[in-house]
Parts: C-alpha cells; sequence; structure tokens
C-alpha cells in the first residue's frame, strides 16, 4: 500500500497566507502529525501566526524540523523547543520580545 501524502511531505509553505486565521492553523494539527519527514515549515508573514498558535503548531510538528520561518510574523515570546533545528528566520518580527530557544 501507498503511503499516504502528508507522510511524504519535506516541506511545507504557509507564507503570506492572509486569510488564515488561528482556527486553521489550529486544525492543521492532524496534518503535521502525519509528516514525519517535514523538515522546513514556513509561516512568515502570515498575521494570524501569534505565541498562542505558534505553541500549537510546534507541539504537532514533528522533531525532524530544522528549519522555521517565522519572519514577519507577529510572534512576541515564542517559545522554540525543536531538537534538529537549524535555521530560524525571525526578520522583521516587530512584537519580538523575549524568544525561548532551545536546540542541542
Amino acid at each position: 500500500p501507498r503511503a499516504p501524502a502528508a507522510s511524504q511531505l519535506a516541506s511545507l509553505s504557509l507564507a503570506g497566507c492572509l486569510s488564515l486565521t488561528p482556527a486553521c492553523l489550529k486544525s492543521l494539527g492532524p496534518v503535521l502529525r502525519a509528516c514525519a519527514l517535514l523538515s522546513h515549515l514556513d509561516v512568515s508573514r502570515t498575521p494570524a501566526v501569534t505565541d498562542a498558535s505558534l505553541d500549537h503548531l510546534l507541539e504537532t510538528s514533528p522533531t525532524s524540523l530544522t528549519s522555521l520561518d517565522l519572519s514577519g510574523t507577529r510572534v512576541e515570546h515564542p517559545r522554540i523547543h525543536l531538537p534538529c533545528l537549524q535555521r530560524l528566520h525571525l526578520a522583521n518580527c516587530d512584537a519580538l520580545v523575549g524568544p525561548s530557544i532551545k536546540c542541542p
């Protein structure tokens, strides 16, 4: 049998999705859980990305993420604890105050 398409997804870009709501981001949880090979997540310039929605996204994302782009989002105090993270983009996060970043 063939694996579901989501299980083969390595990169997901929601960059600039202006009509995306926090509820939509929350509903992505089950999809992200199925993406065991996901290594790149780009949610840059997406206004719905706040500390709360990012927390939920990262809780449901696979630990295989090596690249995360949060540029131009409304995160203030993001908690980013990803064991494989190699690249983190926070450019133009005007509300950014105090990120908590833990990577090995």
